[in-house]
């Protein structure tokens, strides 16, 4: 029995190119996960900075005093329901994957939109538009439901959590009451679920972890810090 050369070399041409445009695909894919990383760190910093800081820091007081006084909701809330709405857009288009979105700034997500959800219903009935902020609705179920399968837990706060995280968050803008030195390992009283509520201690924002987690280091989902997650008292 003869070999066809030809035939194997047809055979090996075809599997070199084959080869080298999987290579080519997995280049592409690994440069474009990079970019979108470096773009939601860049969203981050965004959100985090001095101008976006004061923009919740009124905007919490502002729902602190009421949830339902939606016309003053509506002078404060511009800035801080855009960036998530951006976010939520880079998510629609593919841009930035939903598990990088869940790393950085889901908890922000969950506190926001549930607060929010109230005043986001009247406007989309006052104005009989139901595309205001869909973009922000969209990322916040399709996080709620990683969230479900990452740690088993529902993307719902507590109302005592929710006015923790407000008061967290009217003390970022500049000339607030001092922030209160906060143990690294202290921890609030978990909650009956046998989750563990406790504070970033670089940048204060609230977040929380399985009861089975305390001493394991975690990440920060605001800064992007490690840190420890604390014993229950």
């Amino acid at each position: 029995m003869s070999i066809d050369w030809s035939l194997v070399a047809n055979v090996a041409s075809v599997v070199g190119t084959v080869g080298g445009l999987l290579f080519v695909w997995w280049q592409v894919r690994q440069i474009r996960e990079v970019n979108a990383y470096g773009l939601l760190r860049d969203e981050v910093k965004r959100f985090n900075s001095p101008e976006m800081r004061a923009c919740r820091a009124r905007l919490a007081r502002t729902l602190l005093s009421s949830r339902r006084d939606f016309d003053k909701i509506t002078e404060d809330s511009d800035e801080v329901l855009g960036f998530f709405e951006d976010i939520g857009l880079l998510f629609r288009r593919r841009v930035v994957p939903v598990y990088f979105i869940w790393s950085m700034l889901s908890e922000n997500i969950f506190y926001y939109w549930q607060l929010l959800h109230d005043y986001l219903t009247w406007m989309r009935q006052s104005t009989n538009n139901n595309t205001y902020y869909e973009d922000f609705d969209l990322v916040r179920n399709r996080l709620a439901v990683l969230e479900r399968n990452r740690t088993g837990l529902e993307a719902v706060r507590s109302e005592s959590d929710l006015r923790k995280f407000l008061e967290d968050e009217a003390r970022l803008a500049p000339g607030s009451e001092p922030e209160k030195e906060i143990p690294k390992q202290t921890a609030e009283v978990p909650r009956e679920d046998g989750v563990i509520r406790f504070a970033c201690p670089s940048c204060r924002s609230s977040l929380s972890a399985p009861k089975a987690c305390s001493g394991r280091v975690s990440k920060c989902r605001s800064c992007g810090r490690s840190v420890i997650v604390p014993g229950a008292p």
